[in-house]
């Protein structure tokens, strides 16, 4: 699943990669945006952006199964296969993570 994601995400934006918190992180200019955790896809998001995730019926990262998890959300694999909605939605998830940062 990773180097899927890696060569998709490639197509709609440049990016690193690193290791973080046992998860392979992408960021932008130090700003996390996604991560590849037990081949599962997730994507940043915020109590507003998570809504399509939820009517998508995917869930959120939530290592310890305790409270409301991380702001991160499973990836449709619909939206991983169309480069459009992927590009899309990177760049939301990005946003949202770039505002995450400036509000701290």
């Amino acid at each position: 699943m990773l180097e899927e994601i890696r060569k998709k995400l490639a197509e709609v934006i440049d990016f690193d990669n690193r290791k973080m918190f046992g998860a392979n992180a992408f960021q932008v200019n130090g700003i996390v945006f996604g991560m590849v955790k037990d081949d599962v896809f997730y994507l940043r998001s915020n109590d507003e952006d998570c809504e399509k995730y939820i009517k998508a019926g995917m869930t959120n990262f939530n290592p310890r199964n305790k409270g409301k998890g991380m702001p991160y959300w499973v990836v449709p694999q619909v939206v991983i296969d169309d480069k459009a909605k992927l590009g899309l939605w990177v760049s939301e998830a990005l946003a949202i993570a770039i505002a995450a940062k400036k509000m701290k």
